[in-house]
């Protein structure tokens, strides 16, 4: 079961991710969304973010050095909006 701060990060990240898509279509000139500023933004523990994360990670979710300066896969949003309900 997902708790309301796993809903909340990731429908916030699916969402700002969906909107810079748009913003900006060709992957190389987009600036991205920046995780760690977005659990910030949104008063969720910063361990906490991490473990929600990890759940999604390599399915998902995608991250190079550090879990919290990572990226959604972008085909495979609308896989992750079904599982998480949206």
């Amino acid at each position: 079961m997902k708790k309301q701060d796993e809903i909340l990060l990731m429908t916030e990240l699916i969402k700002r991710t969906e909107q810079e898509i748009k913003r900006e279509p060709n992957y190389l000139k987009r600036e991205g969304v920046y995780v760690r500023d977005l659990v910030k933004e949104l008063g969720i523990n910063e361990n906490r973010a991490g473990k929600i994360l990890e759940k999604y990670e390599g399915i998902y979710y995608d991250y190079g050095v550090n879990i919290l300066a990572g990226w959604l896969i972008e085909d495979k949003i609308n896989e992750l909006k079904e599982k998480i309900k949206l």
